[in-house]
């Protein structure tokens, strides 16, 4: 191995070291000392790699025009969100009683972005072809990234989890291969102004867009897909040997997989009519057994019958069981359940205002990554 590529290794070693002691550590770090002790790790990363390598001027032909594509992509994403925001309101940022307590939050956000993109920009010059040490540091930097957005909050629920990797997980894997993919292929200046503008915004803004979790999260995703593809457009121009790839990666790969988050945040969320879950058992074998999606819809309990599949809450978990009766008790309904693996009928028996719905549609295996996200963090 050459000797850049064990420097680069041994830095991204210390900086995993440190999440690692940031994660056994979550519950007893106050932000206060998160953010200090980021500070003086990313600025011995920074000083190792600038002692080990310098830094290169950025000579790289495409960055102007880089830089001007983010700036317009950037443009557009506010104007975009700030009209939604005229029908969808407005919260406040980030308040300040004195320009101390301002100037103390913007420097610390401003320094860390621009030590993480300069070892960003080291990294993608020395990786001889190497791209594995580009990956390692981007996925270090998303972690990095993921635990400073943490709150000390348990995410008890399925929605919780979902909300949270869809609006913190994902916009942030998203952003940082972003700014690997435009360090790499036309230098650090457009990823500086991409990293900035995003992380200092709500700081400086005095309102922001209230989009909800939903809307923001796919904003957020879309915005660092659509540069990729503009950018990814200018350098094809730019570079004719790698176009075939290019293409094949934008069109056959990327854009399914936007698609199907979309729908998937759609089916989740249960914005519309139906909403789709994961079973976490086999009560219902064979019907659909544990680790498949369900989809069910809202309906009203008067359309109801006994056979169907109902979907209902007990306590904070959503069951999924056979209606096998059904009977009126002044003007509320009640139902008794059964699931078809199972013995005898349900002890708990759902009342009219337990019902979310009707059980339409089941799907295969889909839903093991929320079942296996429920059992990570812990879930009974």
């Amino acid at each position: 191995m050459k000797t850049n590529a064990k420097v680069i290794y041994a830095s991204e070693l210390i900086l995993a070291v440190y999440l690692i002691w940031l994660k056994l550590n979550m519950g007893n770090v106050s932000n206060l000392l998160k953010n200090i002790t980021a500070l003086i790790v990313f600025s011995i990363l920074m000083i190792i790699l600038l002692a080990f390598f310098g830094i290169e001027k950025d000579k790289n032909y495409l960055k102007g025009s880089s830089a001007r594509i983010v700036i317009t992509g950037l443009m557009v994403f506010f104007l975009i969100t700030y009209a939604l925001g005229i029908i969808l309101g407005f919260r406040r940022g980030f308040l300040y009683h004195d320009l101390f307590s301002f100037i103390k939050n913007i420097a610390f956000v401003l320094v860390i972005t621009v030590e993480i993109e300069i070892i960003r920009y080291i990294v993608a010059k020395k990786c001889f072809q190497n791209e594995k040490l580009l990956v390692v540091f981007t996925v270090l930097s998303s972690i990095y990234n993921v635990f400073m957005e943490m709150n000390m909050g348990v995410l008890t629920t399925s929605e919780d989890k979902f909300i949270f990797l869809s609006t913190i997980i994902f916009p942030i894997m998203a952003s940082e291969a972003l700014c690997s993919f435009m360090t790499y292929k036309t230098g650090m200046l457009s990823s500086l102004i991409y990293k900035l503008v995003i992380n200092l915004y709500i700081y400086i803004l005095p309102i922001v867009p209230d989009l909800g979790d939903y809307i923001y999260s796919v904003a957020n995703i879309l915005l660092p897909f659509i540069l990729y593809n503009t950018l990814n457009k200018m350098i094809i121009k730019y570079d004719k040997e790698k176009q075939q790839l290019k293409k094949i990666n934008r069109v056959v790969f990327v854009t399914p997989l936007v698609v199907l988050f979309i729908i998937l945040v759609i089916l989740v969320s249960g914005i519309f009519n139906h909403k789709l879950i994961a079973v976490a058992s086999n009560s219902m074998v064979p019907m659909y057994s544990r680790g498949d999606a369900v989809i069910y819809e809202k309906v009203n309990v008067e359309s109801l019958e006994v056979g169907d599949i109902l979907a209902f809450k007990k306590d904070d978990i959503i069951v999924t069981h056979r209606i096998v009766k059904i009977w009126k008790r002044g003007d509320q309904y009640f139902f008794t359940t059964k699931g078809d693996n199972n013995n005898g009928n349900d002890s708990y028996m759902p009342k009219e205002a337990d019902v979310l719905g009707r059980v339409r549609l089941s799907f295969k295996y889909i839903g093991y990554p929320t079942v296996l996200i429920n059992e990570f963090f812990g879930k009974e």
